[in-house]
């Protein structure tokens, strides 16, 4: 097996992933670091610049947006089986349609920009996939009416939540 030295602490090492991290450029593939190396340096980084790297944090979340962050939780409840409430969205066989799997792009593009911070990705059918025709963007209150839990009435011809028939009746 071939050996590689760190150029940081100078140790040498066998010439893999179990030691060296991937990097970009390398002629093998490999960092010029050892893993203990890239974690001291990326913490080191961290330290001495924890204002910049907020401020950077804060720049790539404020260049995606609110939009990108609504995008991003609806693919991981539906694709990823460790998401905390893939149960309640994947396991039941709720989708993301293909050309928002594609890009973001397109779900910005299907979706447009959020109205106000009071609102978030709803989906009007419950049981129905995340799609251009089954999504809006809704308020909390809005939500709470339209989930598996909700209660219909029929009253007089019309139908409504039981919180709606509350709220109109007193």
């Amino acid at each position: 097996m071939t050996k590689k030295t760190c150029v940081r602490c100078k140790h040498t090492y066998p010439a893999s992933v179990e030691f060296f991290p991937r990097g970009p450029g390398m002629a093998d593939g490999l960092a010029s670091y050892c893993k203990p190396c890239k974690r001291v340096l990326s913490a080191d980084w961290r330290k001495a610049n924890r204002e910049r790297h907020r401020e950077l944090c804060r720049m790539w979340s404020a260049a995606k947006g609110v939009e990108y962050k609504a995008y991003s939780a609806m693919l991981a409840r539906c694709t990823s089986v460790t998401h905390a409430n893939y149960h309640h969205y994947g396991g039941r066989g709720i989708s993301v349609c293909q050309r928002w799997l594609e890009s973001f792009d397109n779900f910005l593009a299907d979706m447009g920009k959020r109205p106000s911070s009071a609102h978030t990705l709803e989906r009007v059918d419950n049981n129905g996939n995340y799609e251009p025709s089954n999504c809006t963007w809704a308020t909390q209150k809005a939500q709470a009416n339209n989930t598996r839990r909700t209660r219909w009435l029929t009253y007089l011809g019309r139908t409504q939540t039981l919180v709606a028939w509350c709220e109109e009746l007193g």
